[in-house]
Formats: structure tokens, C-alpha cells, sequence
């Protein structure tokens, strides 16, 4: 229990000092640590592909190359829903999604011969973390001052974008296609924090997305495309109940948030191994050591087979390995590695009415994941192509 008070306490950067002994505090507390507060963006009712194809909703999420599929005016929007995982960090701190009720992707593309022009919107990051009760004391009051309060953080990252992309017809060979595809995201970060007092943070920077493929005749695609990701270091807004004496609003000017996006690379490729049946292989770097100089950088990697009995109708299944490694001095005093570890597998469907598509994915945890990596994802999104 004292760990538990201690963590928290840091995490959620309660401040008691006597207003005789300091005139400023300055103060960093860490903003997107938390793992599985990063969305599995690739999720869709065609498996986890997204190097060379995403569902119109996700094109915020993908190979901005990818953009060539959509030969007409398309539109689409995806809802996530995801169960909470209790507990998924140190110390019995739980996670689960904020505001389900906010769409977790919009894309909408523009053709123009061999352009094409989006626009998108995907949450990055989401996770309300909920640190239990802790007791608070301060030594404002030479009698001592002593309150318990529920410690929550919530912080989301949603990132709005524009893409453009052109494609190379018969490039390199005949009917050889090569697509280039540039991404610019702005990359909104909403932290709300309480513990005594409120914290909250509202900033923005930019990020970018390069990508690149190629594709041989209908059967063949491979893709790569990088994102480089921002960091950010925010000044951070105090709301202090004017009733609680605790904390004095005028010694806690200068807090910052500090914290980053990791820069991710992607390839992929998928082949359709003949009129029903296609197969799509993928695999991400992600750069966690430029979050935490303990942690080490990891290959996530997937596969999906997508199977299409009629015309309109697709069923897909897919297998995810991600996982989050730290240095062995701190997996050894935190016991972490392994825990983060996740194993998903993903069920899809997607329903095409011509002009409408229907798009269904639902993704579990298997007993090869983690403790912490221990959950459920529904997903539904639609699309509108005129």
C-alpha cells in the first residue's frame, strides 16, 4: 500500500511545500507512458493490414500511399470500444478508454487523375487511468492537513491530418504502379488530472507521415512509410478550489508536461492468392526508447487472411504481436517485462452495398498475453463512396 501511495503520488504530481521556505516551483511530470493507452489504429473488418490498405475511416491511421484505392469521392467514420484493463500498470493502477462516444477515426478523399487529396482525424493516444485512494498531507498547517482523494488522469491524443498522394503508372515495369504519399498531422494532446487540485494541459504540434507503394498487376502490393512523430513540453494550467488551503496557486507557476509520440516505421505487403482469398503480412518498429531512455525499441507484427465468399461480403481473421520492453535493471525491480506483452487475434466482416460499406472488426487478447495486455476491442465504422 505504501508503494501504491508513493507511485501515485508522483504520477499525479501532488505538491505540499511551506509558502515560507520556497517563492516558485518549478516542476515536469510525464505525459503518454502508459502503454496500452496507445490505440491499435490498424483494426479493421479486413484484418490489421495497414501498409498497403486501410478501410476509408482509418486513412489518418495508415500508409498515406494506400489513398490510390479510393477512385471516387469517399467518406467514413469508425467508433472503438475497449474493455477496461484492471490493473495495467505498477502499483494496481487501472486503465480504460475515455469517451467512447467520440468517433475514434474520420477520412474523407478527394480523387483528381492521379492525385489524391484526404483529410483525416484518429485518436492516437486514450486513457483514463484511475490511480485509487491516496492520502494526502500537508505541512501548510502546523497541525497537519489530511484528506483522501480518488486520483484520476485522462489524457487523449487526437491527431487531424491532410494527405496527398499521386500515383506512377506502369513504373519500373508494365502495370507496375508506384504511389508517394506525404501526411501532415496536428496532433492535439487533452490532459485533465485531479488530485486536491486540477490540472489540465491543451496543446497541439505537428507531425509527419512518408509513405510509399508499389503494386504489381491487382495481386501483388508492398509498402513503407514512416511517421515521425512530435514531442511535447506544455506549460500546465492549475484549477485550485478556492475552500482548499492546501496548496498555494502562487508557488506552482512554472509546471510543464513532458512527453512524446513515439516515431513508428512500417512495411508490408499482401498478396491475393487467387479470387476469394488474400493474405497481408506487417510488421512496426516502434522507437519506445525515445519516450524513456529505460525502455527499448520493439517490432510489433502481424498477419491477416481476408476471404471473400460473395460479392459483397468479407470475412477476415488476423493474429497482432505487440509488445513494450524495458532495460533489465528495471524490468528486475518492477517485475514488467513480459507483462506488456500482448497476443490479439482479430475476427472482421465488412458489407459493401455499392455505394455503402458496412466495416466490423472485433479483436480479443489471448492466454499469450500479458497480465497487463489482458482485454477486448470492438470496433464498427462505415463508408460512403459516391
Amino acid at each position: 500500500m505504501q508503494v501504491r501511495q508513493i507511485i501515485s503520488i508522483m504520477m499525479a504530481t501532488a505538491v505540499s511545500i511551506h509558502a515560507q521556505q520556497i517563492r516558485q516551483l518549478k516542476m515536469t511530470t510525464p505525459c503518454l507512458y502508459l502503454t496500452q493507452g496507445y490505440v491499435l489504429e490498424s483494426i479493421s473488418g479486413k484484418g490489421f493490414s495497414q501498409s498497403t490498405g486501410s478501410h476509408i475511416s482509418n486513412i489518418g491511421g495508415g500508409n498515406p500511399a494506400s489513398t490510390y484505392d479510393f477512385k471516387e469521392l469517399s467518406f467514413g467514420i469508425s467508433f472503438q470500444a475497449e474493455s477496461s484493463i484492471k490493473p495495467a500498470w505498477i502499483a494496481d493502477i487501472n486503465h480504460e478508454r475515455d469517451r467512447e462516444y467520440l468517433p475514434q477515426s474520420l477520412g474523407l478523399i478527394l480523387p483528381l487523375n492521379r492525385f489524391r487529396i484526404g483529410f483525416g482525424m484518429n485518436q492516437r493516444y486514450n486513457s483514463l487511468c484511475d490511480y485509487g485512494k491516496i492520502t494526502v498531507v500537508s505541512i501548510d498547517h502546523p497541525e497537519g492537513y489530511v484528506e483522501t482523494a480518488t486520483v484520476s488522469k485522462s489524457e487523449m491524443t487526437t491527431a487531424y491530418s491532410a494527405l496527398l498522394s499521386y500515383s506512377f503508372e506502369n513504373a519500373f515495369v508494365r502495370n507496375g504502379r508506384l504511389s508517394l504519399g506525404i501526411q501532415c498531422s496536428y496532433n492535439q494532446l487533452e490532459i485533465e488530472q485531479k488530485l486536491v487540485f486540477r490540472m489540465k494541459v491543451d496543446a497541439g504540434h505537428i507531425g509527419w507521415t512518408y509513405g510509399a507503394r508499389y503494386q504489381i498487376s491487382d495481386r501483388f502490393q508492398t509498402g513503407v512509410y514512416y511517421e515521425r512523430n512530435p514531442s511535447f513540453r506544455d506549460k500546465i494550467e492549475l484549477d485550485i478550489d478556492g475552500n482548499n488551503d492546501s496548496i498555494d496557486a502562487d508557488l506552482i507557476t512554472d509546471m510543464h508536461l513532458e512527453g512524446r509520440l513515439p516515431d513508428r516505421l512500417h512495411a508490408g505487403l499482401s498478396y491475393q492468392l487467387n479470387s476469394s482469398v488474400k493474405a497481408s503480412f506487417d510488421i512496426t518498429k516502434v522507437y519506445w526508447s525515445q519516450l524513456l531512455d529505460n525502455s527499448t525499441n520493439n517490432v510489433d507484427i502481424s498477419g491477416s487472411l481476408c476471404y471473400r465468399p460473395a460479392k459483397r461480403l468479407s470475412l477476415s481473421a488476423g493474429i497482432l504481436s505487440t509488445d513494450r520492453r524495458y532495460d533489465q535493471e528495471t524490468s528486475a525491480f518492477f517485475g514488467i517485462n513480459g507483462r506488456l506483452h500482448g497476443l490479439f487475434l482479430l475476427g472482421g466482416l465488412n458489407l459493401n452495398f455499392q455505394h455503402v460499406d458496412l466495416d466490423l472488426a472485433y479483436v480479443t487478447s489471448t492466454i499469450g498475453s500479458g497480465e497487463w495486455r489482458k482485454q477486448r476491442l470492438g470496433k464498427a465504422g462505415i463508408g460512403i463512396y459516391i
